[in-house]
């Protein structure tokens, strides 16, 4: 995933992200997923212990 992130504001506070659509597209694919979702939370939370 990259770093090429927009971010709109309003009234100097973040209201709104917008990413590339093929970012988007996985994310939704990797968030639909429970199976993949419950494996990421893992892999996080062997990240920080």
């Amino acid at each position: 995933m990259s770093e090429n992130i927009q971010i709109l504001k309003d009234k100097g506070q973040s209201k709104f992200a917008v990413i590339d659509f093929d970012e988007y597209s996985y994310l939704k694919s990797l968030l639909s997923d429970p199976v993949k979702v419950q494996d990421n939370l893992y892999y996080f939370y062997i990240q920080n212990v």
